[in-house]
């Protein structure tokens, strides 16, 4: 009788040391579900974020874009416009020069046109542009200096808005990358608490047949 109740008493001592072991298991992996699922709402939380900030840089480069198509055909109008304007100040500059030049060289019997063009084309290099002349030029040449000013800062904003564009485009396939490899540890971690609640499911289980036989 005596063995009997050591061995009855051995088994019950192992079965509540089992018991307990179980509990403890079954909390730690409670422990760790808890964890996880905090795991995975950070990793949700950095995923929104990272969404709003790529629609925010596709709304930024989508704008650029836009900006840079209204602007282009402005700066193809001011260089056509500069163009035209250089020609006809060339023309009004030469004959200027030229009715100045016959003007102090004047002869009771004017030479012929062709005459004209070439006594003036032998001396121009040594006569001096009136006054007239070189204040037309000077205001031209200001406004000419005025429009490549323009031009410049035109061409500048189109290859600031270019570069921006190129940055734009490499942070979005950089962003997209990071996205998929959220996606990928969402999953890998949906996958494992997963496996992890079953097996809880399974202690749990195991730990109320173990308690009803006590």
């Amino acid at each position: 009788m005596g063995d009997f109740e050591i061995t009855y008493y051995d088994k019950c001592f192992s079965a509540q040391e089992e018991l307990k072991e179980l509990q403890a298991r079954e909390s730690r992996e409670n422990l760790m579900i808890l964890f996880k699922d905090k795991e995975i709402q950070k990793l949700k939380s950095q995923l929104q974020d990272i969404e709003q900030k790529i629609s925010e840089n596709k709304k930024a480069y989508s704008q650029t874009n836009t900006k840079t198509a209204l602007l282009h055909p402005f700066v193809t109008e001011e260089f056509e416009f500069l163009r035209k304007d250089l020609q006809e100040t060339h023309q009004k500059i030469n004959s200027l020069t030229m009715d100045n030049y016959f003007k102090k060289n004047s002869e009771a019997n004017p030479p012929s046109a062709l005459n004209q063009l070439v006594k003036f084309m032998e001396k121009t290099s040594g006569e001096v542009i009136s006054e007239t002349a070189e204040s037309k030029l000077d205001h031209t040449t200001q406004q000419i200096t005025r429009k490549k000013t323009i031009i410049d800062d035109l061409e500048q904003k189109l290859k600031e808005n270019r570069s921006y564009i190129k940055h734009l485009e490499v942070e979005i396939s950089e962003t997209e990358d990071i996205i998929i490899a959220l996606h990928a540890k969402i999953s890998q971690i949906d996958l494992q608490c997963e496996e992890i609640k079953k097996e809880n499911t399974k202690l749990s289980a195991k730990n109320e047949t173990r308690g009803k036989r006590h």
